[in-house]
């Protein structure tokens, strides 16, 4: 993620980069700035506390309470925001699909490296070390109390508490730093970043929707349709009372099935970045010391992690209509999701016919083949895909 210090005598050239629409600055204690109306919307989401946007750090103070720009003494940073124009909100959703997508994959190749022939003699070697220094350390406490003639009942549980717990300490030490060491030369910190980057985009839209529900002129500015802007009006409380079927929804906040169905899968994409973890390497070491050195139990966490962010992903495509099945000119049939921000223009070349080698320029081609569609490929679209839609 790219960052700038804010220009504090020039605050022409500083816009929030949730928003791009304010300069009203608050400064959080991470150094990091947003807009006094952001920052009142993502505290009010948060049950009275702020987590910041881009290193989900937490701020208890009210934003009434936060220094301006002006006040605040030291570097201040923001992310860079190019021209100063917002994009549509089409595109934002589209970049967080996007975005989500190398999510699960980047969690689900961490899990893979924890799995590794590499990471798993890593940790072997750490842990044959501190066997061995053990053994050492008290087999020459044994033979020193013996040619001194220390009482065996005093002097040797302590020499074995000692060495016990000086083995321990290396270990804690050893293992933290070959974790460390790994993650490392396979580049965790890009990964965590782009983690960031995910939760930032899912923050920044459901901020968006929130005060464009309070604001017909920035709902224009921001390009949000009547319909999208029903949903989010009650995407707080679906969250809030754990709303989680459309029927629940239309029944709770007396709105159509079909505003329910879209606040729901929203909320679904945007509220999920919640379970993406805040620091990844640590989060491994201190699962790989509290389970004895074994990764299994955070590799399973990682793959529940993007399992659970793609099941989401998917009910959000196969609302939007991103997922169809196609049989194209050339005689092939295909499952495709479709690249959200060229759903339009996909729409528009579907009705000219298109081969299956065209569809690969409109997104992510799931299956294919020729003729006609295997009943067990037909299956395993309805298993994988449909039986999300009316979860």
């Amino acid at each position: 993620m790219d960052y700038r210090k804010l220009k504090q005598e020039d605050d022409e050239e500083n816009v929030c980069s949730v928003c791009w629409n304010s300069t009203d600055f608050r400064v959080l204690k991470c150094k990091h700035a947003f807009c006094f109306k952001c920052l009142t919307t993502i505290y009010d989401n948060n049950n009275g506390k702020i987590v910041c946007p881009i290193d989900r750090g937490v701020d208890r103070r009210e934003p009434r309470a936060l220094p301006t720009t002006e006040q605040f003494h030291g570097k201040i940073f923001n992310i860079i925001v190019e021209n100063n124009v917002p994009p549509t909100f089409q595109r934002l959703f589209a970049g967080l699909v996007k975005h989500r997508k190398m999510t699960i994959k980047q969690l689900r190749d961490v899990a893979e490296l924890l799995n590794s022939h590499e990471f798993k003699c890593a940790i072997s070697k750490v842990a044959g070390a501190v066997t061995g220094i053990t053994g050492s350390v008290l087999t020459i406490v044994g033979l020193a109390l013996s040619l001194s003639g220390v009482g065996a009942a005093v002097g040797i549980p302590l020499a074995i508490t000692g060495a016990a717990i000086g083995a321990a300490g290396g270990a804690t030490t050893g293992i933290s730093a070959t974790v460390e060491g790994v993650l490392k030369r396979h580049n965790i910190k890009a990964v965590q970043e782009s983690l960031n980057i995910d939760n930032f985009k899912a923050v920044q839209i459901q901020t968006l929707l929130q005060r464009a529900t309070q604001s017909t002129e920035l709902a224009k500015v921001w390009q949000i349709d009547s319909a999208l802007l029903g949903a989010a009006r009650v995407l707080p409380g679906l969250a809030k009372f754990g709303v989680t079927t459309a029927a629940g929804a239309d029944v709770a906040f007396g709105i159509s099935r079909a505003a329910a169905t879209a606040g729901l899968h929203v909320a679904g994409l945007v509220l999920a970045a919640a379970v993406i973890p805040v620091d990844l390497t640590q989060m491994i070491i201190n699962s790989i010391k509290i389970h004895k050195k074994d990764p299994s139990k955070v590799i399973k966490n990682l793959k529940d992690i993007a399992n659970n962010l793609e099941h989401k992903l998917r009910k959000y495509l196969i609302e939007q209509k991103c997922f169809e099945f196609i049989y194209t000119i050339d005689g092939h049939w295909a499952y495709i999701v479709i690249d959200y921000e060229k759903k339009v223009l996909f729409e528009e070349r579907l009705q000219d016919g298109c081969t299956v080698e065209e569809l690969e320029d409109f997104g992510e081609i799931i299956e294919s083949g020729e003729n006609e569609v295997p009943e067990e490929i037909m299956q395993k679209m309805q298993d994988e895909w449909y039986s999300h839609r009316d979860e």
